[in-house]
Formats: C-alpha cells, structure tokens, sequence
C-alpha cells in the first residue's frame, strides 16, 4: 500500500535502479540538479572538477561504451520536451571532444533549432540546407570554439524535417561524417509527439533518451519510449538529469554564456584518427 501511495503522489523517477526496472534501459548517467544554472549554462561554465563536469564526464563513459557495437553516431532525445535538453546534446558533446576525439554536433530538430539558439547560430545555414539543396555540409559546420567540437546548424525552419531526415541523403550525410569525425552527436525533437527520433537514431546506429527527473512522470516516458519501440528503435539508454543531490554544486556568478561559435569551416580530414582506448573513457578530463 505505501508503494503505491508513494508513486500516486510522486509519479517522477527517484532513483537509477527504479529507472531501469520500470523502462528496461541502463541509466547511462545521472546529472545533478544546479542551484542558479540556466537552461543555457554549457560545460565550460561549470569548471573542470565540478560536480557537473564529472558527472558529463561518466555519462560520457557510459555512451562510449554503449557504442562498442554500434558504431561512433548517437541520437540524443528528450522523452518529453523540457528547456535544458539541448544543452545536455551539447555538453555531452563537449566532454567527448575534451578526450581529444574530434567531434561534431549536429542539430537535426529542423523545426524548433533549440540547439542552434543555444550556440548562437540562428539565422545561419546548415543541415536544412544540405538536405534540401544538396549544399555542401563542409561550408555550414563552423567550429565551436572548444577544442575539437565543431556544429552544423539546424539551417532554415523546415515544416518537412520528417520527410527530411527521412530521405537516403541524409544517412548517407551522416556516414560520410562519420568518416570525417571520431563521434557525431545529433540533437534530434523530443520523442513524445513526434517521430524524428526514431528515424534519425536509425540512421545514426543509436539513441539516448534524456529524461526530466523533475518534469517527466514515469507514465509519459513509458509511453514515449513505446513510441519509438514500435518503430524498432532499442534505445542505448537515458540519461537522468535535474536530479537534486545532497550537497550539490551552486552557481554563484551569473551563469555562462554559449561558447562563442566562430566562423570558421570545418577543416577537411584525410583519415580518421583511431579513437583512445576504452578505458580512457572514463578517466578525468585533464
């Protein structure tokens, strides 16, 4: 009787392991709740040593290792739709650059460009573009100003994005990247109310579903990870973020800006640089 009491009155997840017994999905990392951080606030912002930082740099971890058989391209989906789910996208691909892999961000929500509004590159082309014009991706991936993390832009607002990120040209957009990055890392909409998700993970190889502790129930993220399993789509994992822990890291100075994107071309890469050894994954970023 008390469980359920207990989740009548609290329908949110409170813990990894009940996380995984109610989806039947590894909780590829846990990110705490910041008192005073934005929903803009990146990872530079936070500090290397920070709680923050660490805990990206064991999800981080999780999503390498998860990727053994699945290649080196990861979809990243909110359940439901919440302010900070492109920042998780983008500060998770900052701590994979930050092992020295050269990575790349793709925004491919055509439609509500969240992340491209993060970085500060509204109104710049990008993957619609590519798809819609056959343009040259080279020419709309700018550097991000971190170390090894370059974006490609959502582009123009496109009503199409399904139809879009559904066509042959776009998996194949993504295998070539593919061979120009050591790891691609796609923001993709939310998977409650819309199918991109399930196409573009498809194409990619893999999804990880970022999960609201506070503002996603236990009943919309079963529902929507239904969604996508009826489309064939296994999730890696989620990702549990805005999780309150004792003790957790406060922002007192005025939360960080976006990296300054400069406007600069991807550089060409003749060959693809061996990715570090697994275990290094999971070492501090230094």
């Amino acid at each position: 009787v008390l469980v359920v009491l207990i989740e009548y009155f609290d329908p949110h997840f409170r813990s990894t392991r009940e996380t995984e017994e109610s989806l039947g999905l590894p909780v590829l990392g846990v990110l705490p709740k910041v008192k005073g951080a934005g929903p803009d606030m990146l990872l530079p912002a936070f500090g290397e040593g920070s709680s923050t930082w660490e805990a990206y740099a064991e999800l981080r971890s999780g999503v390498l290792l998860s990727q053994r058989e699945s290649g080196s391209s990861i979809a990243v989906a909110p359940a439901v739709p919440f302010p900070i789910a492109p920042a998780v996208a983008a500060n998770l691909a900052a701590s994979i650059a930050n092992t020295g892999r050269k990575t790349l961000l793709i925004d491919a929500d055509l439609r509500e460009r969240a992340l491209t509004r993060l970085l500060g590159r509204e109104g710049s082309p990008g993957l619609s573009e590519v798809l819609e014009r056959g343009e040259d991706p080279r020419q709309k991936t700018v550097e991000s100003g971190i170390d090894n993390l370059f974006f490609l832009p959502a582009g123009a607002r496109s009503e199409r994005s399904t139809d879009l990120v559904s066509t042959p040209a776009f998996a194949e957009e993504l295998r070539e990247q593919g061979e120009l990055f050591d790891q691609l890392v796609i923001y993709v909409p939310a998977l409650q109310g819309s199918t991109d998700a399930a196409v573009v993970s498809s194409a990619a190889g893999s999804l990880m579903v970022v999960i609201d502790a506070e503002r996603c129930t236990r009943k919309a993220a079963e529902e929507a990870l239904r969604g996508v399993e009826r489309m064939g789509i296994v999730p890696a994992g989620v990702v549990l973020t805005n999780v309150k822990v004792k003790g957790r890291e406060r922002v007192k100075a005025e939360p960080g800006k976006a990296p300054g994107v400069e406007a600069k071309k991807a550089p060409r890469k003749t060959a693809k640089a061996k990715p570090a050894a697994a275990k290094t994954a999971s070492a501090a970023i230094t």
